[in-house]
């Protein structure tokens, strides 16, 4: 390996500059693949080394890494923070900490590469400026520690307690969402007190929190976000389909169905519900180019069949077909990471294989909805999958806190050891 001593110094800005660059788009690149439904761990494993080499090729480069790093901050993106909070946080430099710091006050996309970082870093590292942060005075600086707190979940104590009802409504909103991740219990009460918070993403996420600690107050507010199309609806469609029984999850899809507006929503509910009960429906929906995408998945997250792989794809249509639809049924950007399903093909498919799936039963990947499947699928599953075990394995363990499935590989494994133990992934 060649060591920046036998370098040619004219050399070593170029290099310098390559690691800021290159760990900012990985940071972006893995932003969007820990939510990719093709994602697997091996391969967010992998990206993660690339950025820890490039954050040691700027370490290395002492006050020219962060030189550098500095400015080529133009639109304070959480790509263009996360290398530099990495340096400042990693090094303990307060003057460089609290630059940061101001950045990050910009917009929420900047504060997310700050808490990515403080995320990212060793504890031992960061564990000292995280408490600062959490003790300071500015509400804007605590948001930042309890959010790196519940990343990295490890509780806050008695700051998150505080912190739920603070009157800053962006802290008193993430300690909300905490209080579920971490399964603070003890914190139920409270939250159920932000139903009617007159902030609504508090209202939101009291609602998300009750219902994973399967308090009976939290599904009924979750449902009411149903139809909204936005990230809330996406996040209550992923849990309260999950903590709704069959019967009820039916029901709910039937009333999203009988409306153009909320067919879609009631597509992605179907998947999350997992009941092959659904698919003749589904498979239906994927004639429809506005939802050919969200059923395709929906599908896939029932028998666990990648479309691609088992050859039920096919080219996606010309753009005048796929935007030829409705304006009350919109096609999100995520549909296009999703394969296009070849309804013909599903069908037949699903005929060879339909007595593989018999009724009353909740699947997941192609298997039925037990603890010793979600354990798997957290430590061998794609990234989509996790997320929906680490959702499935939260209801069932109310003393467990929900898995990050997004966090760094390297903290994922530790935690997977005592969570899953059934598999280890490569490395």
């Amino acid at each position: 390996m060649l060591t920046t001593s036998r370098i040619p110094q004219t050399l070593i800005p170029d290099i310098v500059s390559q690691h800021a660059e290159d760990a900012a788009f990985l940071w972006t690149l893995r932003s969007g693949m820990v939510a990719d439904s093709d994602c697997s761990f091996d391969k967010l494993i992998a990206v993660d080394n690339r950025v820890e080499a490039h954050l040691d090729g700027l370490r290395l480069s002492g006050n020219a890494g962060w030189e550098l790093c500095r400015r080529k901050v133009v639109n304070t993106s959480g790509g263009e923070i996360f290398p530099l909070a990495a340096l400042a946080f990693g090094e303990g430099d307060r003057s460089r900490m609290l630059d940061i710091l101001t950045l990050a006050a910009v917009s929420a996309d900047a504060r997310r590469g700050l808490v990515s970082a403080l995320a990212w870093l060793d504890g031992r590292t960061v564990g000292r400026w995280i408490r600062l942060l959490l003790d300071a005075r500015l509400a804007a600086h605590r948001v930042i520690g309890v959010a790196a707190c519940a990343c990295r979940r490890e509780d806050p104590g008695t700051v998150l307690a505080a912190s739920v009802d603070d009157p800053d409504p962006v802290l008193r909103r993430r300690a909300i969402r905490a209080a579920g991740e971490l399964k603070r219990g003890d914190l139920v009460g409270r939250v159920a007190s932000h139903l009617t918070d007159a902030d609504e993403g508090c209202r939101f996420w009291a609602a998300w929190t009750l219902t994973l600690h399967g308090d009976r107050r939290g599904l009924p507010s979750l449902v009411k976000w149903f139809g909204r199309g936005d990230g809330f609806e996406r996040r209550a469609l992923q849990l309260a389909f999950r903590a709704m029984s069959i019967k009820d999850g039916r029901s709910s899809i039937r009333a999203l169905a009988a409306e153009a507006r909320t067919v879609r929503s009631a597509i992605a509910g179907a998947g999350v519900l997992g009941d092959a009960a659904c698919m003749p429906w589904l498979i239906d929906q994927m004639k429809s180019p506005a939802l050919a995408c969200v059923a395709g998945e929906a599908f896939s997250m029932i028998t666990g069949v990648n479309l691609a792989d088992a050859n039920l794809d096919q080219r996606r249509p010309s753009a005048p077909d796929v935007n030829d639809v409705a304006e009350d049924l919109p096609s999100p950007d995520d549909d296009r990471n999703l394969a296009w399903p070849n309804p013909s093909r599903v069908a037949g498919w699903w005929q060879l294989h339909q007595h593989e799936f018999p009724g009353g039963v909740r699947y997941l990947a192609g298997q039925p909805i037990d603890p010793r499947i979600l354990r798997s699928l957290l430590a061998i599953g794609r990234q989509r999958q996790r997320a929906a075990a680490a959702v499935e394995f939260a209801l069932r363990e109310p003393d467990v806190a929900l898995v990050e499935v997004r966090g760094r590989a390297s903290q994922q494994r530790l935690r997977l050891r005592e969570v899953a133990p059934v598999h280890e992934p490569s490395v």
